[in-house]
Order: C-alpha cells, then sequence, then structure tokens
C-alpha cells in the first residue's frame, strides 16, 4: 500500500492534493490511467477540510493500491507499487507518477 499525494488539481478524485480513489492504475508511460478531469473547477471534490502543503510529509494521507504496468520502473513488483509514497503531477494535460525510478 502506498500514499498518494496528487498535484493534478483538475483531476475530479482530487481533494486538495489527496486522492479519494481506492485504487489507482499507472501505464508503462508512467501516466495514471485513473485520472478524470473535471470541465469546472466548482466540481473538484472538496470533502476534506485539511489543506496539505507542499511540503507535506505524506504522514496524514491515506494507503492505497496502486497497479502498476511501468514494469520499467523499480518500485514495480508484480505489477503493484511498493514506494510508500508517490507524487501525481501534472504533464502535458496530463497525469503523471513523477516518483518514477528506472531499475
Amino acid at each position: 500500500m502506498s500514499k498518494i499525494k496528487c498535484n493534478e488539481t483538475n483531476c475530479k478524485h482530487n481533494s486538495h492534493q489527496h486522492c479519494t480513489k481506492n485504487m489507482i492504475k499507472v501505464n508503462d508511460i508512467p501516466k495514471c490511467e485513473s485520472y478524470e478531469g473535471v470541465r469546472d473547477e466548482k466540481l473538484v471534490d472538496t470533502t476534506l477540510l485539511e489543506e496539505y502543503g507542499d511540503e507535506s510529509d505524506m504522514s496524514s494521507l491515506d494507503e492505497h493500491m496502486i497497479e502498476c504496468d511501468c514494469t520499467r520502473c523499480a518500485s514495480n513488483y508484480s505489477s503493484y507499487c511498493t514506494n510508500p509514497g508517490i507524487l501525481i503531477v501534472r504533464k502535458n494535460k496530463c497525469a503523471y507518477c513523477s516518483s518514477f525510478k528506472n531499475r
């Protein structure tokens, strides 16, 4: 299980840098395939009342299952992420796992 800090603020599963999905999938690029954009920023889930700053150590974030098809990543073990905490960032209008490290 991993903790996910997400900077993709246009994803409907992002609530103050917290991913509200129980399980996400990362492909071989490594792009977050669970990303679902919102057309209106007002639709972004705001169920959490806490704000997580960029300096957060992720200790208060929930753990998630991360299915990962990126076999080039050092944290991939049997198609699941073993990294204790990952960061998802916006790049080219998509969400990517910036915690990727080559084997």
